[in-house]
């Protein structure tokens, strides 16, 4: 067989095998996925802004994966909507603590939760409780006083031990969840005939197009492939120079996906006054 046929049919498996992988992801999407409606919780909007930001400024600190903090924040959204049955699962010791502590143990909670499933090496709790008392403190003693309090760190341990068990219950045990990022990285993969000089610059500005979704909530009431569709797009149209290249990676895109071109437009807009 000639070197050039053996090539062509590598390109097609590869295509194949991408297409199939975003077919299934977009099935268990389909069953497990739920709107992110951060508005419906006891909670303040102050107080979700503020663990929203302390959620991500962690998972950024300790560099865990795309998927991690995409499992991090689902859990977020679950626990906030949730937050009296969460809270009432909770032992009374962590019912009588103060907002501050609470906040405090359930962003460490979702971190631990996502990093352990989706981590090979993931960060000790020890470790994330520092960097989180760093960005809050929850009294008047330094961060680094209050974490070496073998009392206050025992507690906290034995508080985001009990929210993992009750914030994994209300997840109905599912934290398998694709996320834009699961699926960018197969949409970048799928045009076979993408120029590799754009490849690499392609996935990681998608990568951080998607992590400052992750911070503002109208992006999280999208489905994950989705907004995986519109910020590929979007990122392309600032990248590929090359018309030609740039409209056949969008058609290839938007061939895969199904989502109408007018719908993907709207949202591509949305990112437009975000951020550029």
């Amino acid at each position: 067989m000639k070197k050039s046929d053996t090539y062509i049919e590598e390109i097609q498996y590869k295509q194949r095998q991408n297409r199939s992988f975003i077919t299934a992801m977009k099935k268990l999407e389909a069953r497990r996925w739920e709107p992110f409606n951060l508005h419906k919780s006891p909670l303040s909007s102050l107080n979700i802004h503020i663990i929203q930001n302390y959620m991500l400024d962690t998972m950024e600190h300790t560099k865990v994966t795309y998927q991690t903090m995409y499992v991090g924040t689902y859990l977020m959204n679950i626990g906030i909507k949730n937050w009296d049955d969460l809270i009432n699962k909770m032992p009374s010791s962590y019912r009588k603590k103060e907002l501050d502590w609470q906040l405090i143990i359930f962003v460490v909670t979702c971190i631990v939760l996502a990093a352990n499933y989706e981590e090979i090496e993931p960060p000790s709790i020890r470790v994330l409780l520092e960097h989180v008392l760093s960005l809050r403190q929850v009294s008047h003693e330094s961060p680094d006083a209050l974490i070496k309090t073998k009392k206050h760190l025992s507690l906290m341990k034995k508080h985001i031990n009990d929210m993992q068990v009750s914030l994994w219950s209300l997840s109905n045990f599912q934290v398998e969840v694709p996320s834009s990022f699961s699926f960018i990285t197969h949409l970048v993969e799928s045009d076979t005939n993408l120029p590799s000089k754009y490849y690499k610059k392609l996935l990681r500005n998608c990568n951080k197009t998607a992590l400052k979704a992750l911070k503002l909530s109208k992006f999280l009431k999208l489905r994950p492939s989705l907004a995986a569709t519109a910020i590929c797009i979007y990122v392309a149209r600032c990248i590929i120079k090359d018309l030609e290249v740039q409209n056949a990676f969008i058609t290839c895109i938007l061939s895969i996906m199904k989502y109408s071109k007018k719908r993907v437009e709207r949202i591509i807009q949305q990112l437009s006054d975000n951020f550029s």
